[in-house]
């Protein structure tokens, strides 16, 4: 192979590389392949089983305190519980703004109502994948429960 072909090979891997970066959506290093193997070597002092982790206080970042995960998806629980029992979510901006600066605005904004609680849900998408933002209102104020990755195969989403 020539100096010239070898270049034009390398070049199109490297285009080929970049599109498929650019259509990736993470969050916290987490996209829509990342596995349960991915976040047991994250998160070594949390407890797994085959399809989610519950991550423990030594290991949790980013506001990330159970992962599941499957072929093509990812959900990320942003919910912690205390010592006293009490559940503690961030706030819902904190984590729109965080998926904000990678991406801009969403592409889709949903507000639904489960039972009596207002559900906020935004969706950024990149070809076949799709991050979602879910919140709920509660006394006025909008808290993150998770945020999904997942992955379409055709791509007509």
């Amino acid at each position: 192979m020539h100096v010239s072909q070898r270049l034009a090979v390398a070049l199109i891997a490297f285009v080929s590389y970049a599109v498929a970066s650019e259509n990736q959506l993470s969050y916290a290093g987490w996209t829509a392949d990342s596995t349960i193997q991915d976040a047991v070597r994250r998160y070594p002092h949390s407890q797994a089983n085959d399809s989610s982790i519950n991550v423990a206080d030594a290991d949790a970042h980013d506001d990330i305190h159970h992962v599941s995960a499957g072929d093509g998806w990812v959900r990320l629980g942003l919910v912690s519980r205390t010592a006293a029992g009490r559940d503690t979510l961030p706030l819902c901006s904190v984590v729109f703004d965080r998926i904000y600066r990678s991406y801009g605005g969403p592409d889709i904004v949903q507000h639904l109502h489960e039972e009596a609680t207002p559900v906020h849900r935004r969706v950024w998408k990149r070809g076949t994948e799709h991050l979602a933002l879910r919140c709920f209102s509660i006394d006025g104020e909008r808290y993150a429960e998770s945020v999904e990755l997942y992955r379409f195969g055709d791509g007509a989403t």
